[in-house]
C-alpha cells in the first residue's frame, strides 16, 4: 500500500499559464474525496469534475475543504533556480491538519478555489492506499497532510 501524489493533465494550462495562481494563491485548498472517485488527470478540470465525491461536511471537516497557508513573510509561488529552463516552479505550503476528524476518504485534492465549482481549476491529487480499496478512516483524531519539504506542486523548467 503505497500514496501517490500526481497533478491534473490541465494544471499547467489552467492554474499557471493562465495566471490563475499569480498573486492570488491564497484561495488554494485541499478537499477530501471517497474512495468511490476514480482520478483522470486527463478529463478532469475543475472542482465540479469531482465535488460529487467530496467527503460530508461534518466531524471537523467542512465543505470545500482547507484553504492553503505558508509563511506570510514568503510567497507560496517560488523560482527554486533560474525561472529560465533549468528551474522550477513551486507551490509551497504549510502542512494541512484537520483537527479532531472522523472520516473515510482515499483523496486529497488540491485546486484553486474561484468561489464557483465549475471553474476552480485542478493542481493534484493524493491517493491513499493506492492499489487497494482500503480507506483512511480516522476517528476523532487528527489528520495532517505533510508536504515534502513545504512542496505541494512543483513544475521543472528544464528543457531536453
Amino acid at each position: 500500500m503505497a500514496d501517490v501524489a500526481r497533478m491534473y493533465g490541465r494544471c499547467v494550462y489552467s492554474a499557471f499559464l493562465k495566471g490563475i495562481l499569480w498573486g492570488e494563491a491564497d484561495n488554494c485548498k485541499v478537499a477530501l474525496l471517497t474512495g468511490t472517485y476514480a482520478p483522470d488527470q486527463d478529463l478532469d478540470n475543475f472542482f465540479d469534475d469531482v465535488s460529487a465525491n467530496e467527503i460530508a461536511s461534518g466531524d471537523g471537516y467542512t465543505s470545500g475543504g482547507k484553504s492553503l497557508t505558508w509563511d506570510v513573510e514568503t510567497s507560496p509561488l517560488v523560482f527554486v533556480g533560474s525561472p529560465d529552463p533549468g528551474g522550477k516552479l513551486e507551490l509551497r505550503a504549510d502542512d494541512v491538519i484537520w483537527a479532531s476528524l472522523t472520516a473515510s476518504f482515499q483523496h486529497a485534492v488540491i485546486y484553486y478555489d474561484t468561489g464557483t465549482p465549475s471553474t476552480s481549476p485542478l493542481i493534484g491529487y493524493i491517493q491513499y492506499n493506492t492499489g487497494t480499496a482500503t480507506p483512511v478512516e480516522p476517528t476523532a483524531q487528527d489528520f495532517t497532510i505533510e508536504w515534502i519539504d513545504g512542496v505541494v506542486a512543483s513544475i521543472d523548467l528544464t528543457t531536453t
